[in-house]
């Protein structure tokens, strides 16, 4: 549920490692474009409650993403019970994150019968207010998508 950057984590678990498993080291990718405008993929969800009732919350869908997040902010709205998870997220602000635990969502779409439910990890903050700068809407295309 993230600007230009995608998101990997790495998780620690109670067992040690494995001699046949090889030590892999988080991904962190970044991209900065100086004066160009980046559009984002948002849209509304129904989210399920503890109570089974369901509200819409705003989701940011980031294709190059590796993992699911959701803020404490909706977990508590929503009523979840979290799992223990702790997992270091890169690509979100200017540093790492440290996971507040992890969650299942049980999506719906608002238009149609399509949902489906998801474990997200769950973070303090996961974007913050956007755009962070005034959007010029100049081009054609956009004028005709949000008409």
């Amino acid at each position: 549920m993230q600007s230009s950057k995608h998101q990997s984590s790495s998780s620690s678990s109670t067992s040690g490692p494995s001699a046949k498993t090889p030590n892999k080291q988080p991904n962190a990718n970044h991209v900065a474009v100086d004066d160009e405008e980046l559009l984002l993929t948002t849209l509304s969800i129904n989210v399920r409650c503890s109570d089974g009732t369901y509200i819409t919350l705003r989701a940011l869908l980031d294709q190059g993403s590796q993992i699911s997040l959701i803020s404490e902010n909706a977990v508590q709205r929503l009523g979840l019970q979290r799992r223990r998870y702790n997992a270091s997220v890169s690509g979100i602000g200017s540093g790492a994150s440290q996971s507040k635990g992890l969650v299942s969502i049980d999506c719906q779409s608002i238009y149609g019968d399509y949902n489906f439910t998801t474990e997200a990890l769950v973070l303090s903050r996961v974007a913050s207010n956007l755009p962070s700068v005034q959007f010029k809407n100049n081009h054609g295309l956009i004028s005709s998508i949000c008409n």
